[in-house]
């Protein structure tokens, strides 16, 4: 019977009720098309010519966008020669006919909805980045069986050998090793990545005093450069009763955090390098790869749905707690800054993305002062409350703008009804 991976149909004649039916598998789950079959499962057969299967594989080919691999292969049944057409879940979805996209649901063939062809782009500019899209050659010497020992036994598990932990961890199957494998625990990844590893670089003004490139896998290399980095981020004096501490300027949480998300966010199909710049001032960290549509740099800053571009490394990371649920890091470091009253940054340029931690205290001038604590005061406040003589709007907006991306208010409604609150 005709199910959501089972359709029927008596001929090629109806070719486009075959191409609607064949993307609509392609962007659900898979399945088959029968065709010299009738709806109630009867074979009726086919007549074939000879190049009836050539010209059936051309027209699926150039009929849907983009396209589809599928397989062809005739069978007999009750004497009838049948066509079956296997079309498997597409990671290039969504799929078109004729510039509609379908899915399957049941034995129907329905139209897409918008919202559903927006997460469908989503998930494939995500899956043509992470880093497991790439085929690779991956051998089980390429993996450090010491790190796999660590890791399980830090995860609470018993060590089985390689190859039987990888495919637990989900890094392995169909003998195949997942490129995640050897960024996370490879002996050298660079024989696969030439240009992986942290490089981090120390700057007073435009000259840099020191230099170290950390070419270690992920789990192997957050330590280290932690460490680096902290023996260079400027420190400052706390006092505590009568006792002098000093500490370093930015928290290392933030640090650490904004180290993480490089690593698990970093589109190692483009630039697998991770770059840590520290200043006087502020410590930078870039990573290639900009955030996915339609999450904005503006959305980093109040709660949010993430996807990790490298899925398995983010679950591999989040085994451990080095993480906690997605989208929540670049939550974390701005409270963990805010608590040091330091601003934290994010910006997309030339195709990357970067997380920039000041080391001096965010200064708000009067004027600011007294707009956050009118907004305080009232819970929330739109410009044309807040304007008054000698304060034009036009100054207003700017100072608001400049609140908001610093983290102390945030921007709701559209048009007039837009207000601010903390």
């Amino acid at each position: 019977m005709e199910d959501e991976k089972t359709e029927y149909k008596k001929s090629l004649a109806v070719i486009d009720e075959i191409l609607e039916t064949v993307v609509a598998f392609a962007n659900t789950s898979g399945g088959e098309v029968f065709v010299g079959v009738d709806d109630s499962g009867n074979a009726v057969g086919v007549s074939l010519g000879r190049n009836t299967i050539e010209n059936l594989a051309t027209t699926i080919s150039r009929e849907i966008d983009p396209r589809v691999t599928v397989s062809l292969k005739t069978a007999e049944s009750d004497d009838k020669i049948i066509v079956i057409i296997a079309v498997p879940m597409s990671p290039l979805k969504p799929h078109f006919f004729k510039s509609i996209a379908y899915k399957r649901v049941g034995k129907t063939n329905l139209k897409l909805s918008s919202a559903e062809l927006e997460a469908m782009f989503i998930s494939r500019a995500l899956s043509l980045h992470d880093v497991d899209s790439l085929h690779l050659s991956i051998s089980i010497d390429d993996i450090s069986q010491n790190l796999l020992k660590e890791y399980v036994h830090e995860i609470g598990k018993k060590y089985k050998g390689a190859a039987d932990t990888l495919r637990n961890l989900g890094l392995k199957d169909n003998g195949k090793i997942h490129p995640a494998a050897v960024i996370f625990f490879g002996n050298n990844p660079s024989r696969f990545f030439p240009l992986y590893g942290v490089k981090c670089a120390v700057f007073r003004g435009n000259e840099m005093l020191a230099m170290r490139d950390f070419p270690l896998p992920v789990y192997e290399v957050v330590a280290p450069v932690m460490n680096f980095i902290k023996q260079n981020i400027p420190f400052g004096i706390r006092f505590q009763g009568v006792k002098r501490y000093e500490e370093p300027k930015i928290p290392g949480t933030a640090i650490r955090e904004a180290l993480l998300n490089a690593l698990i966010h970093a589109d190692y199909t483009l630039d697998a390098t991770v770059y840590v710049r520290i200043t006087e001032d502020f410590v930078e960290i870039k990573n290639g790869g900009v955030l996915p549509p339609p999450l904005t740099l503006e959305e980093l800053r109040i709660p949010h749905i993430s996807k990790p571009r490298n899925k398995r490394i983010a679950a591999l990371c989040h085994n451990i707690g080095w993480i906690e649920h997605w989208g929540e890091g670049t939550l974390k470091i701005i409270r963990e800054m805010d608590i040091r009253g330091l601003d934290a940054d994010f910006n997309e340029k030339n195709g990357y993305f970067s997380v920039r931690l000041s080391a001096r205290e965010i200064s708000l001038n009067e004027r600011q002062q007294n707009i956050l604590q009118k907004i305080r005061d009232s819970g929330s406040a739109s410009v044309s409350q807040l304007v008054s003589p000698g304060l034009p709007g036009r100054t207003v907006r700017a100072d608001l703008a400049l609140l908001v991306k610093k983290g102390f208010v945030k921007k709701e409604g559209t048009g007039r009804l837009t207000h601010y609150t903390l």
